[in-house]
């Protein structure tokens, strides 16, 4: 049986190895790569979630993936982005004067409010918008971000309480954002990995 496989979207910046760790424990094929002609040969892309918004869209909009992600999401090729990477999917961030993002799932982001930053362990719950990993409710997860997203409550999947709910997990057609590291999320992150990929891939 051939193995699901998985591009790792490289910006260049920041350590990808947990990602990559996760998604090999999990028997499937993995590769790192900006080069459109071998993201063409996987089944799905993970944008991974390290760096800054700016500096990351500056690389992808400079080296072309940027148009290549948004070519592929009109395709509705499946694609994961992970606390960066689910934030860039949406229209801007906050992070730098509104800078502009992918555009892929409508929303943009902004602080955190009452706090600074959200770091540490917290438990998903449903947003009662969506099917999506319903199993996976209840399932304690590891977050580190001092930005959120703000969007149509539709495409919300899970919150997070922290202060005031947190859209822990969205999604929008083929596009699945966590504002939590699965990676670092030890098995209950790999457990929701290898659902969403079943997940999408069962979609296709």
């Amino acid at each position: 049986m051939r193995k699901v496989s998985i591009g790792i979207v490289d910006s260049g910046i920041g350590n990808v190895s947990s990602l990559y760790s996760a998604l090999s424990i999990l028997g499937y094929s993995v590769r790192v790569t900006d080069d459109p002609s071998l993201l063409d040969l996987v089944d799905i892309m993970a944008l991974p979630g390290v760096g800054a918004f700016p500096a990351v869209m500056k690389i992808y909009d400079s080296n072309g993936i940027s148009d290549y992600i948004k070519s592929a999401a009109d395709k509705d090729r499946p694609i994961i982005g992970i606390c960066l990477g689910m934030q860039l999917l949406t229209d801007s961030s906050e992070e730098s004067n509104s800078f502009k993002g992918l555009g892929l799932i409508p929303g943009k982001v902004v602080r955190i409010s009452n706090s600074r930053w959200h770091i540490g362990w917290n438990t998903l719950k449903s947003s009662g918008q969506s099917e999506f990993l319903k199993s996976d409710m209840g399932s304690t997860v590891y977050f580190n971000h001092g930005f959120q997203y703000q969007g149509d409550l539709d495409y919300h999947v899970a919150v997070v309480d922290y202060f005031d709910e947190i859209p822990a997990i969205i999604k929008y057609r083929n596009l699945i954002g966590f504002q939590f590291h699965p990676e670092k999320s030890q098995d209950a992150g790999r457990y929701i990995l290898q659902n969403t990929i079943e997940e999408l891939m069962n979609a296709k």
